[in-house]
């Protein structure tokens, strides 16, 4: 019998990579699929607490090695670049940073932030609050000074309840599980981020 994996992959765009690196992102909801008629039954795919989740994330290696799958990359000399860092290049990085590589594709080696999960629950979409959707990385309401058609501008930001329903909608609503449909999610917490540095 195998035993039981307490690591587990999971993708995050790269603005939630961003909330989580600054703190803000502390929680994530994931689609339960299929959707249940029984959730006591379901098992979750992200662990339970005490597992860990090592995230995926946009990424790049040097543009010499551009043509190279990621399975004959060598993770002693093929330093990720991270989209969600903007400017940083790879150490060493020879003529530039290379072609973006999808997040769903990533090596473990190459993660580099470990998640351990504290809490797992199921719930519906809407049983979100606006003290979980902050959890999510959503700003607090109110204005902030941004730009507005590349000029210098003060912008209103909604409650964040309402910006993550559209922060939902625009992931997942092609996928048929949109903020209105109110699917059964998994709710799953997890405690500040441990940098791997990418793993062999």
């Amino acid at each position: 019998m195998k035993p039981r994996r307490t690591e587990h992959p999971i993708i995050f765009s790269r603005d939630m990579v961003r909330a989580i690196l600054a703190g803000r992102k502390t929680v994530t909801r994931r689609v339960l699929v299929p959707q249940p008629v029984a959730t006591a039954l379901a098992t979750c795919p992200y662990g339970v607490p005490g597992d860990t989740l090592y995230v995926r994330e946009n990424w790049r290696v040097r543009a010499d090695q551009d043509e190279t799958p990621n399975a004959g990359l060598d993770p002693s000399r093929d330093s990720p670049w991270y989209d969600a860092d903007d400017d940083s290049q790879p150490s060493g990085c020879a003529g530039g940073a290379g072609r973006l590589r999808q997040s769903i594709f990533m090596p473990r080696w190459a993660s580099r932030i470990v998640l351990p999960v504290i809490d797992v629950s199921v719930q519906r979409l809407h049983d979100i609050t606006d003290t979980d959707a902050r959890l999510e990385g959503m700003p607090p309401p109110g204005p902030v000074q941004g730009k507005l058609n590349g000029d210098p501008a003060t912008l209103y930001l909604i409650d964040p309840r309402d910006a993550y329903s559209r922060l939902w909608d625009a992931i997942n609503a092609k996928r048929g599980y949109s903020w209105i449909s109110n699917p059964w999610v998994w709710r799953i917490e997890f405690s500040a981020p441990v940098m791997s540095g990418g793993l062999a």
